[in-house]
């Protein structure tokens, strides 16, 4: 405790469900649950396939596929109560490939948008950073000097993209493409109308 310590969480909602939605990826069997969808501000069941489960910033997730619509979901466990696990079994899909179905996301949120390439500007200073960590593995470097360190990733324009740019404050700015530096420069002034 004196020479090592790790970043500590709280427990993640949902975490009860992660034994029995194991099991049920690992047999192919179908689940039932209901699901609360803070954005719609309704609860309703749903009946899916459970493909994979994630972690991502200390929450957990459930990647299903929905036979009705013919297509992928996922799911927050913290959001999910009354779990049932039938004893109905599934085909998996050869198409689904866990590898690959995230490689271009940042984040959780999947869609079925093809990938865009970002461009961003970081400052000299914190530049260094992000060539020690880049954001994401398709990071390539396109200039490295003395006013900028810019990059250039091959990813999806999520949620998540947009609160990981909006993190790095005044340190960066959003060359390409442009909807998105629209997308950063609506934020940023709703951010400043909130201190105003």
């Amino acid at each position: 405790e004196n020479f090592i310590q790790y970043e500590s969480s709280p427990v993640p909602g949902g975490a009860e469900h992660i034994e029995s939605l194991f099991s049920a990826i690992r047999k192919n069997l179908v689940v039932e649950f209901s699901y609360n969808n803070i954005y719609k501000e309704e609860t309703r069941s749903h009946t899916v396939e459970p493909y994979l489960l994630k972690e991502f910033h200390n929450r957990w997730y459930l990647i299903t596929h929905c036979t009705k619509r013919n297509d992928f979901f996922t799911y927050a466990l913290d959001r999910m109560s009354d779990v049932q696990v039938t004893n109905k079994t599934f085909s998996r899909s050869n198409s689904f490939k866990p590898e690959i179905f995230f490689k271009n996301c940042i984040g959780i949120t999947e869609n079925d948008h093809n990938p865009q390439k970002v461009v961003l500007s970081f400052s000299p200073m914190f530049g260094k950073l992000i060539l020690l960590q880049p954001v994401h593995s398709s990071q390539k470097v396109l200039k490295n000097d003395k006013k900028e360190v810019r990059v250039e990733l091959n990813v999806l324009l999520t949620p998540e993209l947009t609160a990981l740019i909006l993190g790095y404050r005044d340190e960066v700015k959003v060359i390409a493409p442009a909807s998105l530096k629209k997308g950063i420069v609506d934020a940023a002034k709703k951010i400043g109308k909130r201190y105003k």
